[in-house]
């Protein structure tokens, strides 16, 4: 329960954090991260997965923390966005 707290916590800090970071979405379904995925965005670009994670959304936004790491729907991945 307390590491659930302690990563929540951390992930709040890290968006408040994000407040100019470049925001995205995905255009579709987002069916988590697997090493290498792809992902279009609404915008034309591509996010490629660098980790892996569980998680389903429609549409999520993403946000770009920097050049490796982004945060889909609340949850971090490393992961690149590119045209």
């Amino acid at each position: 329960m307390f590491r659930k707290i302690l990563l929540a916590t951390a992930a709040v800090v890290s968006l408040a954090g994000a407040a100019h970071a470049e925001k995205y979405q995905i255009a579709g379904k987002f069916e988590g991260c697997n090493y290498d995925r792809i992902y279009r965005l609404t915008d034309g670009q591509l996010l490629t997965c660098h980790s892996y994670g569980h998680h389903h959304a429609y549409r999520p936004e993403v946000i770009r923390l920097d050049g490796s790491r982004v945060v889909i729907d609340g949850e971090r991945y490393e992961a690149t966005i590119y045209y």
